[in-house]
């Protein structure tokens, strides 16, 4: 039921806000409200607002870089941070916004890589990494067709 999801997540989302407000240096409440503003922006994007979920998703990665400037060493804070850089690449993306799609795409390939070579051991990870270049070099391909064809 999406009134209902809607009706918890926007509570959620209150919730989350209203705790980082009282306290914007708490990593508990960036990362909740982090959390909060991804599944927001799901449910706007599901609802039919890709606008109000590129902001949520654009929020998420804001939260997420001021959880990693906390705590630089977390591996899971910088692959939260990737995951956010990636959902603001996949929006861009699919709003044809290719430039905005191409730098968050490599702002996560730049945070994930480091990521990848402390645990190289880690299928997921490396796997992830080489799909976001596959991603970037896609777009830079259609970038390119759309300069030499102006």
């Amino acid at each position: 039921d999406i009134k209902a999801a809607k009706a918890a997540y926007e509570s959620e989302y209150e919730i989350g806000e209203r705790l980082y407000e009282a306290d914007p240096t708490d990593a508990r409440w960036l990362l909740s409200f982090s959390s909060a503003s991804e599944r927001m922006g799901d449910l706007l994007e599901r609802t039919g607002d890709p606008q109000a979920a590129r902001r949520m998703f654009e929020q998420m990665l804001e939260l997420s870089e001021e959880v990693v400037k906390q705590d630089p060493n977390n591996l899971q804070r910088q692959d939260d941070l990737a995951v956010a850089c990636d959902r603001v690449g996949e929006i861009a993306l699919r709003q044809q916004d290719l430039e905005a799609a191409r730098d968050a795409y490599r702002r996560s390939i730049e945070v994930r890589r480091p990521i990848v070579e402390r645990d190289g051991a880690n299928p997921r990870l490396q796997r992830w990494l080489r799909e976001t270049e596959i991603k970037v070099r896609s777009i830079e391909s259609r970038l390119a067709a759309q300069s030499t064809s102006q």
